[in-house]
């Protein structure tokens, strides 16, 4: 395999992942991450939140993303059932 070949052989393999889909957004919220520690440690500028907002906010997002698992889990449970029943029907 020559160097060319492996070369556009990992960048197909890598314009196929969602890795690649996820640049853009890594590199917006690593900036905001940046920008946010350096005007906190160079400037007079404090940016600081409540424990107590931040407990409800993870607890808020962790009903969420269960309402959704479950919700997501009962949608395939019924398809798979009625996948079922539609595989013993005669005819």
């Amino acid at each position: 395999m020559t160097v060319g070949s492996r070369f556009k052989y990992y960048y197909k393999k890598f314009n196929s992942t969602v890795i690649n889909d996820m640049w853009p957004e890594l590199w917006f919220f690593s900036s905001v991450a940046v920008a946010v520690c350096c005007i906190n440690k160079y400037t007079d500028v404090n940016f600081t939140l409540s424990t107590t907002l931040l407990t409800v906010l993870g607890t808020v997002l962790g009903l969420v993303i269960s309402f959704r698992t479950t919700s997501a889990y009962d949608r395939y449970w019924e398809v798979s059932l009625l996948d079922l029943l539609l595989a013993s029907t005669p005819g």
